[in-house]
């Protein structure tokens, strides 16, 4: 998604000092940063927010099953497939979720298009807000 252009609608009618921006890559690594910038932007208090809110990444058995299921099962649950299903319905998904989570890597490629795309903008948007992008491995 090209953000800038969004941002500039925002920037039109707001001003750009009345715009923050808050990385998801930020909220991941740090909470207790993130929700205190989020605390000092908002001019609020939202307290302690747990951390076994946030959802984890998928395994790479669970993303296997997943693209196994959408493919073949179709919105079928696997207890009209499986006998004694309740009972194995558990231990299953514990065996998925205690793979090694999946990582996604781009080929040169696909860097080399991601970067004709948004490398201009991530500058951009670095610059005018004071972003880290390089940091989190934007396109830049």
């Amino acid at each position: 998604i090209k953000f800038e252009p969004l941002i500039a609608v925002f920037e039109k009618y707001f001003g750009r000092k009345n715009i923050s921006i808050l990385l998801y890559e930020e909220f991941i690594s740090n909470q207790e940063t993130f929700f205190r910038k989020l605390n000092r932007i908002l001019d609020v208090n939202l307290g302690d927010i747990s951390k076994d809110k946030v959802k984890q990444r998928k395994s790479r058995l669970e993303f296997n099953y997943i693209k196994f299921r959408d493919k073949f099962l179709r919105g079928i649950p696997i207890s009209r497939i499986i006998p004694f299903s309740s009972f194995f319905k558990k231990r299953f998904f514990n065996l998925l979720e205690s793979s090694s989570k999946y990582e996604f890597k781009f080929n040169d490629q696909q860097i080399k298009t991601l970067k004709s795309i948004y490398s201009k903008t991530n500058h951009s948007l670095s610059r005018n807000y004071k972003l880290s992008l390089q940091k989190w491995l934007y396109p830049m």
